[in-house]
């Protein structure tokens, strides 16, 4: 018995996901589209302009670009709810909530020149992996974000597909849309409220800034400063942490700690009224 040819129902980045071939119809060459046109399909991911399931062209007006996931990925609303409750389900049931973390001072500074991680950035991300599905999320340049990215999660353990910038998204602010899992199961970890939407500040984890640099000017004594902040010794950078660390990290991660317990071992299934009794 002679198989039929796959359909490619769901395709992404050009390849079918079931018989993992390329599509052509990506490229514009729906002539070569053996799939089913579906008149009920409701369109609920496309693709550049194309859904993803029926081939056929669509108005993206109805929905948001997930550019982080693959630029031109596009969801409907009513798959965002889906996806959102779907993930939720499945972290609920992992015992894991969400995070989302800015990077630029929040886990490191920089000036432009010189990245400084925060004390025990990384030992917070390798504990709170334990206890949330992580997201970066953040304002500054896409491409110095992804060096940021490089530095703190080289092995792209903690936020490996997770990586959310607004230039990405062409927003004016942050905000949770772009997080596929329900808001009341994200915690967001930030320095700054005025970045997020207004909706979104219940979700809100507030902790001091981190700047280490302070606005180091580019004009006479800049190389001294940075040949000395290269010839530090090992022992000298140690204690300079030490002095440094204010214990910020060390302190939010218990109060995420404490948060995920009350969430799982008590009557609230909300972190915002968890993390905001009353309204804010």
């Amino acid at each position: 018995m002679s198989v039929p040819p796959c359909v490619h129902w769901i395709v992404h980045n050009g390849f079918c996901c079931e018989c993992k071939s390329a599509v052509d119809w990506y490229k514009g060459l729906l002539k070569n589209c053996t799939r089913i046109k579906d008149p009920d399909c409701d369109h609920s991911m496309s693709y550049r302009g194309y859904c993803s399931r029926c081939c056929r062209k669509v108005d993206e007006s109805n929905g948001e670009f997930f550019n982080y996931i693959s630029q031109g990925q596009h969801f409907s609303y009513k798959y965002i709810a889906s996806m959102k409750r779907q993930r939720f389900g499945i972290g609920y049931g992992q015992r894991k909530l969400h995070l989302v973390v800015d990077l630029q001072h929040v886990l490191l500074d920089s000036n432009g020149v010189l990245v400084k991680l925060r004390p025990f950035a990384r030992e917070f991300l390798r504990e709170a992996n334990e206890l949330f599905t992580i997201y970066a999320y953040t304002k500054s340049d896409p491409k110095q974000a992804r060096s940021f990215i490089k530095l703190l999660d080289p092995l792209k353990i903690f936020f490996p597909s997770r990586f959310i910038t607004i230039a990405d998204e062409k927003r004016k602010k942050k905000s949770l849309e772009f997080v596929l899992a329900e808001e009341r199961g994200v915690v967001i970890l930030d320095c700054k409220s005025e970045t997020w939407e207004k909706d979104d500040e219940r979700n809100l984890l507030l902790i001091k800034s981190y700047d280490c640099f302070k606005e180091m000017e580019y004009q006479q004594g800049f190389i001294t400063k940075f040949i000395n902040f290269f010839n530090k010794s090992p022992s000298e950078e140690k204690r300079n942490e030490k002095e440094e660390d204010d214990g910020v990290l060390v302190d939010a991660l218990n109060s995420l700690k404490t948060l995920h317990q009350r969430f799982f071992h008590g009557q609230c299934k909300d972190v915002r009224l968890l993390l905001h009794p009353s309204p804010i």
